[in-house]
């Protein structure tokens, strides 16, 4: 008797995790989301200077990112934006593959959170390889300095953004979208100011290959720290995206736009926006600690007595 019912309650217990991480997606955006990567859950490894050789997919769905070769390996570090860690990827040698096949062929919205270590070009953080075509498979990240980029093959998105700032160089969201019957856009936010790039959408080739985590369609790759990447099958809505750059903000100090901010609303005051929250049940969110990621920021909030 007490053995089924220590096996009952073992069940239950089982269930009940696996019911919370179900109910658990960005934003509390759960329809079409395929990949969910974020540093602070499904790390092979927590230990900071250590290789990972897998990254957990937390949308439930099992598109694991994974890398076999220790040399080729991202490095883990534990508090790298506004306290929390980031997996180091080093400009190509270093990356993790995953299956992208849902998005491949198909529209997409990806969102990610990022911070530059040099002003490499083709500085790429999430790709299909190899290419199809001459303008190559899906790329996202920084095509130079001063230049955010998607490209597909049916062409690129380029946009103008404030360049490199060496070690001033903040945290960045940037979120990228592509419909087969209207456009293609990417969007960087930098410090409250959201610099968005559009260009046509169209059919797009079939992209075969293996995705990548810290590369784009070819062997060049992203140099810096990659937080969270979120992947879905689906253009989202305008309210979608909100309430996950809303998520984004909160959880790494960055200063979303007031207009798509859904908890600040003053217009006039865009800059060192941060501030703390709690969402455990439908975004797996607790966000105790936390400053603006910005240079000069000079305020820290933490340990909130009714949190």
């Amino acid at each position: 008797m007490k053995r089924e019912i220590k096996r009952l309650v073992s069940v239950l217990i089982t269930t009940a995790i696996c019911a919370l991480m179900a109910a658990q997606s960005p934003g509390g955006v759960s329809s079409g989301l395929q990949v969910w990567l974020k540093a602070d859950a499904g790390t092979s490894t927590t230990t900071n200077g250590a290789n990972i050789s897998s990254w957990s997919d937390q949308s439930g769905n099992g598109r694991n990112a994974t890398m076999a070769t220790s040399s080729k390996q991202p490095v883990y570090h534990s508090s790298v934006v506004n306290g929390l860690p980031a997996i180091y990827t080093n400009g190509g040698p270093r990356f993790l593959e995953l299956d992208l096949s849902s998005i491949a062929n198909g529209e997409f919205t990806i969102f990610a959170v990022t911070q530059r270590a040099t002003s490499n070009i083709f500085n790429y953080f999430i790709g299909i390889y190899p290419g199809v075509s001459s303008n190559g498979n899906l790329s996202l990240g920084f095509r130079q300095s001063s230049q955010s980029n998607l490209t597909l093959p049916t062409g690129s998105s380029r946009g103008t953004i404030t360049g490199y700032a060496g070690a001033n160089e903040p945290a960045t969201a940037m979120w990228t979208d592509y419909s087969s019957t209207a456009t293609r856009r990417v969007t960087l936010t930098q410090d409250g100011v959201e610099k968005q790039v559009t260009g046509s959408g169209g059919t797009i080739t079939a992209q075969t290959g293996i995705g990548q985590i810290g590369r784009g369609s070819n062997t060049a790759g992203f140099n810096g720290y990659i937080s969270e990447i979120i992947v879905y099958n689906r253009v989202l809505t305008s309210t979608e995206r909100n309430q996950i750059q809303t998520y984004l903000a909160v959880k790494y100090g960055l200063a979303a736009s007031s207009s798509v901010h859904l908890y600040y609303n003053e217009p006039g005051y865009n800059n060192d926006i941060f501030g703390l929250g709690r969402d455990l049940a439908t975004q797996g969110l607790n966000v105790t600690t936390s400053n603006s990621v910005s240079v000069d920021d000079i305020m820290e909030v933490r340990n909130p007595s009714s949190l």
